[in-house]
């Protein structure tokens, strides 16, 4: 495959990571704000406690690129001793298998973040509407399951081509 289309999903993919991390590291400093405001002054922030867990979504769902793309799955190769041609099949088998269960849930936030925009869904406090976020998460599965395309893609044109399947990407 192109490698400036492996340069590119990598690239997408690090940058929804670092979005991810971003959100993160904010929802811990207003955490640690609210932990102090609450103690010090009686005055926590809402935004903590009404929009915390859709900025952990956010947070969580941006690293799926990253760790499909980095192979961060949890792989058992038994088959490798016992019949290497074998665990090439199995490999492919399992990232057709993850393919499908991303596009799968990539397709249910879609659903859910349309009935959840219908519904006019908000946080309890701050009324900060939902449906933004859950189309977020849906997205970027969809990207996900397109980075997942990329790798099915190249996994059949290496089976095919006798080539060992591409190995996790170094992280630096």
């Amino acid at each position: 495959m192109s490698v400036r289309l492996f340069a590119l999903v990598d690239t997408i993919s690090k940058v929804f990571a670092a979005l991810g991390l971003l959100c993160l590291i904010a929802f811990a400093a207003l955490t640690l704000a609210s932990g102090v405001g609450r103690s010090l002054l009686s005055m926590p922030i809402d935004l903590v406690n009404d929009a915390g867990s859709l900025i952990v979504a956010v947070s969580v769902a941006s690293c799926f690129p990253i760790a499909l793309w980095q192979k961060s799955n949890i792989r058992i190769n038994l088959a490798t001793a016992l019949l290497p041609g074998l665990d090439r099949a199995l490999g492919l088998f399992a990232d057709v298998m993850v393919l499908a269960v991303i596009i799968a849930v990539a397709r249910q936030m879609f659903i859910y973040a349309r009935n959840s925009a219908v519904a006019g869904d908000s946080t309890a406090m701050l009324d900060i509407p939902t449906a933004p976020v859950w189309y977020y998460v849906a997205f970027v599965l969809a990207v996900a399951a397109a980075i997942q395309v990329v790798i099915v893609v190249d996994g059949i044109r290496r089976a095919f081509a006798g080539v060992p399947p591409r190995a996790a990407p170094s992280v630096h």
